[in-house]
Parts: C-alpha cells; structure tokens; sequence
C-alpha cells in the first residue's frame, strides 16, 4: 500500500505543480510526496501516541513541500524553517 499511495501522490504532485516552475522545484515535490505517503503508511499503521506523532509529522512534510513552492523568497525560508522547526517538536513531543 504504501507504494502505491507514494506512485499516487508522486504523480499527482507533478502534474498538479505549477507549469512555469523550476524543474528542481518539481522533483523536490516529488520526492516529499513520496516521503509524505510513506509517512502516511506509518501513520495508519501506528496506535495511541506514536500515532498522533506520525500524523503531526505529516504536517511537517506539507510544510516543507510548501517552502519550496516559494524559495528563495522570505515566505519561502520561512516555511522551510517553520517546517523543520515543526519536525524537530513533534519528534521530541513525548521525551
């Protein structure tokens, strides 16, 4: 499953990703979809806490995803930040 649901988002991030972007944009896309449904599968898998982690997580890739929409502009950096800062929090939520 998580296979298919990574060839899915994959696909749908490229054909959905603006048309005049950079093609570096689009494969960065690209590989955070395939990272964001592996991290589903984790998600759906997981119980109690660890699974309340893994779907804030999920959060964190759309951040990032995001970011690089908007690089190198101030918003842009700003959500890579907020991204990674999110990442760091939630992994370390219950420690």
């Amino acid at each position: 499953m998580p296979a298919a649901l990574a060839l899915v988002l994959g696909a749908g991030t490229w054909w959905l990703w603006p048309a005049d972007s950079d093609l570096w944009r689009k494969v960065i896309a690209v590989f955070l979809s395939t990272a964001l449904a592996f991290q589903v599968a984790v998600a759906l898998r997981a119980t109690g806490r660890a699974a309340v982690q893994a779907w804030l997580e999920c959060g964190a890739f759309l951040l990032v995803q995001g970011a690089f929409l908007h690089l190198p502009s101030a918003l842009g950096w700003l959500l890579l930040l907020t991204g990674w800062c999110w990442r760091f929090l939630v992994r370390n939520l219950w420690k």
